[in-house]
């Protein structure tokens, strides 16, 4: 398994989430909160710690929407 870098605090990782809200790999220390996907239980939303400080952003999560989505192939697009 190759080891990585989170993109918000740079610590290396093997695991990662990728937020929803501003398409950055986070490790589980700056992931703020997560839930199972509306449409797929096997479907996440993640937010990381920077974008739960921006109103706007915490809003579309609370409603289950997302901004970045993640492919099955691990590519990250932008849907907003």
């Amino acid at each position: 398994m190759a080891v990585i870098r989170c993109e918000r605090c740079n610590r290396e990782i093997v695991h990662f989430d990728v937020c929803n809200y501003c398409g950055k790999k986070i490790c589980r220390y700056c992931l703020k909160a997560s839930q199972r996907g509306v449409v797929k239980a096997r479907d996440r939303l993640a937010i990381c710690k920077s974008c739960w400080t921006d109103i706007s952003k915490r809003k579309l999560y609370k409603h289950r929407e997302v901004i970045f989505n993640v492919d099955y192939d691990g590519s990250i697009r932008q849907i907003a």
